[in-house]
């Protein structure tokens, strides 16, 4: 989410406006929020996904898994 020169969310947002582009799922891999926050967030919006750095291995590949395999 915090990037140089451009925030994650914008970034995001630019892929989304863009018919080429619109399509790819995008993971917020984080480490401003815990595993709980993330779970009071909802985690899921759109195509994109957020998890924490803090969340368990198993959890990020099944993150990915997710969006690879809708």
């Amino acid at each position: 989410i915090n990037m140089p020169r451009m925030h994650g969310v914008e970034l995001a947002t630019l892929l989304a406006q863009d018919e080429q582009t619109a399509k790819i799922p995008i993971l917020y891999l984080t480490g401003m929020v815990s595993p709980e926050e993330i779970n009071e967030l909802g985690g899921d919006h759109c195509l994109s996904t957020l998890i924490s750095k803090q969340s368990p291995t198993a959890e990020l590949f099944a993150a990915i898994d997710g969006l690879l395999n809708p």
